[in-house]
């Protein structure tokens, strides 16, 4: 570890290999904590030397999400790296896009980190990355922005920077498919949605409609997440007239005759009652 901070780049690059392979063991990490390795690693970014050597970047990356598979390191690399790797994320290849917000998906997971997301360029860039063509990045902003939107204190934030539409979009474009970024783009949009606000810009998205095709999936995660946000919308009653006119009565009908748990068909009968 003494040799990490004066070594050659080929040599660092060499050294955070063999760490990132190290830290894979769970038995590992006290080892590596006792002999103050993150630090180090995280000493390699910030000094500057990774943003001008892409490979270099990439090693500090792999070392990072292999570190990050201790929950006890989220929130010092969090602290210290997304301030850092956020910049970069427009600089570099689609790998590089992966792996930084594959780290920010797992580190946001930590309620001082996602306090610091939304203090940094955080927000704006996930929604960005929320369109990126590349689906392995779509997903790891889709998950991070699932574990920010879990904080309170955070949803004024996420929502002024369109977290909304952009979690709508989401569903626009999975139709066909990917259950898993599905579930955490309603997840997201379920606790998003209690604000009046926020239902008016989901309705201005086209969000009715995507939501009837999420009613009736075939996944029952994506079928309860899509009825607690029905569940919102009905309570409010703002946009009960576009949700008739939608054909949710209809679709409510086939879910509380049809559906696979008594949650689904229960809540289903009791949104008909509104309707």
């Amino acid at each position: 570890m003494r040799r990490l901070d004066v070594a050659s780049d080929p040599l660092k690059i060499q050294l955070l290999h063999l760490l990132a392979v190290l830290a894979a063991p769970e038995e590992n990490w006290p080892t590596l904590h006792s002999i103050g390795a993150l630090p180090k690693v995280l000493q390699v970014l910030t000094s500057g030397a990774a943003k001008s050597s892409p490979p270099l970047t990439n090693a500090v990356l792999e070392c990072l999400s292999a570190f990050a598979k201790d929950e006890s390191t989220w929130e010092p690399i969090g602290s210290t790296a997304l301030s850092t790797l956020l910049p970069m994320v427009w600089a570099g290849d689609v790998v590089l896009q992966r792996a930084v917000v594959h780290l920010m998906a797992e580190c946001s997971q930590n309620n001082s980190v996602k306090e610091l997301v939304r203090d940094s360029a955080g927000l704006p860039t996930l929604v960005q990355l929320m369109a990126s063509p590349d689906e392995v990045v779509l997903e790891q902003a889709v998950v991070c922005v699932s574990f920010l939107s879990d904080a309170k204190q955070l949803r004024a934030s996420l929502g002024g920077v369109g977290i909304v539409g952009a979690s709508a979009r989401v569903l626009e474009r999975l139709s066909l498919g990917r259950p898993l970024i599905k579930e955490r783009a309603l997840w997201t949009l379920a606790n998003m949605l209690p604000e009046p606000a926020w239902q008016d810009e989901f309705v201005r998205c086209d969000g009715l409609r995507l939501l009837a095709a999420q009613l009736t999936s075939d996944h029952t995660v994506i079928q309860s997440y899509a009825l607690k946000i029905v569940v919102l919308l009905v309570r409010s009653g703002h946009h009960r007239p576009a949700m008739q006119a939608a054909g949710f009565s209809d679709l409510l009908r086939l879910v509380a005759a049809t559906g696979t748990t008594d949650t689904l068909r229960l809540g289903a009968q009791a949104c008909l009652k509104y309707l």
